[in-house]
């Protein structure tokens, strides 16, 4: 017997915006609603559900889903566990965790990030969905294997198995800031032919330090890494990408307010996901690259123009020192040693300004135009003073 639909629902949004919380309420739901359903079977009457506070449509649409929670930062987690683990065991000395005397704490701290271990847990987890969504059946060997017992993966209970005829929902809870990352998804879905949804987590930057503030490692974060990550942040602009149209924002409240899923989620919605299979993400992805291109281009393009604006302003003052410098030699020497001198600044500038339009960077979002010409602009000013002072020794 196999699932009934499939979908994935991708979860975007700031470190501490709710996105577990979203998660582990949406888990516990489905699990205890079909609980209770294979009681009633066994006991053969119903049971009174009235402490559980759950509207129709929600006791509905949980009765009928199947949730598996892969959580990228419990990936994250178990590699990082595992490379401490792996150092306390080759290192004879005692010390574990990279070659240094660190507590597996310590490992989650931000500022000892590894992007390696970080690289690596996100291929984990990619492969993670990709299994789950490719499985026809969920069986006990696919929760096991898929991390059910360490809360993400599929975690949904022992009795999933038995359960068969009912649709499968794999929630990607991670930050997904980048469009990028979601692609990566959306492939998923494109190539195994099943329903895609995402669900946008508009949380105040202030609201999520103050939450992440009452968090310890490793789920605690820098607030820096909060901070950057909002500058970076991608939402889906279904306008603009098509394969991103069937997204939904939700607002999330300030602290201490409590959020009541019950009454944010939009079940309707969440059936809408398992109709929405992606056709288009190859075309979407083409033209995004088009328009990042003609972005980068426009980018690279004003930075130059500015900074020739900026060195031709600084040709000025270098001229007058020189010529005020050489003022007692006869007037053609000075003309021709100045004149010499401009043209080599003239050059060093042409130089920066090719570079500047060659260059493949991104700029980047926390860098604004003017403080790239500024930089410029500073290594061209040393340039041509070193030239200028060696010129008038």
């Amino acid at each position: 017997t196999t699932m009934r639909r499939k979908g994935i629902l991708i979860l975007i949004g700031l470190p501490a915006s709710c996105k577990t919380s979203l998660s582990r309420y949406l888990e516990s739901t489905s699990s205890k609603v079909q609980e209770q359903q294979e009681e009633e079977q066994k006991q053969g009457e119903e049971l009174d559900n009235s402490a559980t506070n759950m509207t129709e449509e929600e006791q509905s649409w949980a009765s009928r889903t199947i949730v598996h929670h892969v959580c990228f930062d419990d990936v994250y987690f178990d590699e990082v566990k595992r490379g401490h683990l792996h150092a306390a065991i080759e290192n004879e000395d005692g010390n574990v965790a990279y070659g240094q005397k660190q507590t597996l704490e310590e490992c989650f701290i931000s500022d000892k990030f590894e992007p390696g271990t970080w690289k690596r847990s996100r291929d984990v987890a990619i492969k993670r969905i990709s299994d789950i969504i490719a499985d026809p059946v969920t069986t006990e060997t696919t929760r096991l294997e898929t991390g059910g017992d360490s809360g993400h993966g599929d975690s949904g209970g022992e009795g999933h198995s038995k359960r068969l005829d009912k649709d499968k929902l794999v929630i990607v809870d991670d930050n997904m800031n980048y469009r990028s990352m979601r692609s990566q998804v959306v492939q998923i879905a494109r190539r195994r032919r099943v329903g895609i949804g995402m669900l946008y987590f508009s949380s105040d930057v202030d609201a999520c330090q103050t939450r992440n503030k009452n968090r310890k490692p490793p789920h605690w974060v820098s607030p820096s890494t909060i901070a950057k990550m909002a500058t970076t942040m991608q939402p889906p602009d279904p306008k603009k990408f098509l394969w991103e149209r069937n997204s939904k924002t939700i607002k999330i409240p300030k602290p201490p307010t409590l959020i009541q899923w019950n009454s944010v989620i939009d079940y309707g919605w969440m059936d809408s996901i398992y109709e929405n299979i992606p056709k288009d993400v190859e075309a979407a992805e083409r033209k995004e690259a088009i328009i990042k291109e003609k972005d980068r281009a426009a980018t690279h393009k004003s930075v130059a123009h500015q900074a020739d604006v900026a060195m031709r302003k600084c040709l000025g003052p270098r001229v007058k020192r020189l010529q005020d410098h050489f003022k007692d030699k006869k007037a053609s020497d000075v003309k021709s040693r100045v004149k010499e001198a401009a043209k080599e600044m003239g050059e060093i500038r042409k130089g920066l300004l090719t570079r500047i339009r060659a260059s493949k960077d991104e700029v980047s979002q926390l860098e604004s135009v003017a403080k790239i010409v500024d930089k410029v602009l500073v290594e061209y000013e040393r340039i041509i003073d070193e030239l200028v002072n060696k010129l008038m020794r």
